[in-house]
């Protein structure tokens, strides 16, 4: 099956890796020109530390980046919310809060796929769909058929816009062993 993923950000990219390990060729089409990684520090919580965990990837980027030790979470007016303390955290999931910055993370992901799975100046603007075959639409005029098509290029897609009109070009995949 010919996999396809809009958008080479962090979910883009983590979700190329994760397909390329459970032995599926996953080609990215990234609408920026070229592959620079913006943004600032973020955090991860526990569940995205084991899923990066799960995916051979925890001891590479780890090292990027620094344990949380506690934070909160706010209102808008400053009022406290929750107070998250990553011993006890740690102590219950075995893996701490995460702090890293974006452009670390993201290079460290990219690094992760074989040369030429990423192009980059490739911005999706419909798909439509013929039998099992979804062909895609790029503002540069050039089409890319595929069999299946994952959308993560942000708020602003215009794919993610017109999902309603398009939602004719969803295939129904289950994966093997699941009912």
């Amino acid at each position: 099956m010919k996999m396809t993923i809009i958008g080479a950000g962090i979910a883009g990219l983590t979700t190329a890796i994760a397909l390329k390990r459970a032995g599926f060729d996953a080609e990215v089409f990234e609408a920026a020109p070229q592959i620079k990684a913006v943004g600032a520090g973020l955090g991860l919580a526990p569940n995205a530390m084991l899923g990066l965990q799960k995916l051979g990837l925890a001891g590479k980027i780890i090292p990027l980046g620094a344990k949380l030790p506690h934070f909160s979470i706010l209102t808008a007016r400053g009022k406290v919310i929750s107070r998250n303390d990553s011993a006890v955290i740690g102590e219950k999931f075995g893996l701490d809060n995460f702090t890293i910055h974006r452009a670390e993370l993201h290079d460290a992901l990219f690094s992760e796929l074989p040369a030429g799975s990423v192009h980059t100046g490739k911005r999706a603007l419909d798909i439509e769909r013929e039998g099992d075959n979804i062909r895609l639409y790029f503002a540069d005029g050039s089409t890319h058929d595929t069999s299946c098509l994952l959308i993560a290029d942000g708020i602003n897609s215009a794919l993610r816009k017109n999902w309603y009109r398009m939602r004719k070009c969803v295939i129904p995949v289950t994966p093997a062993g699941v009912q």
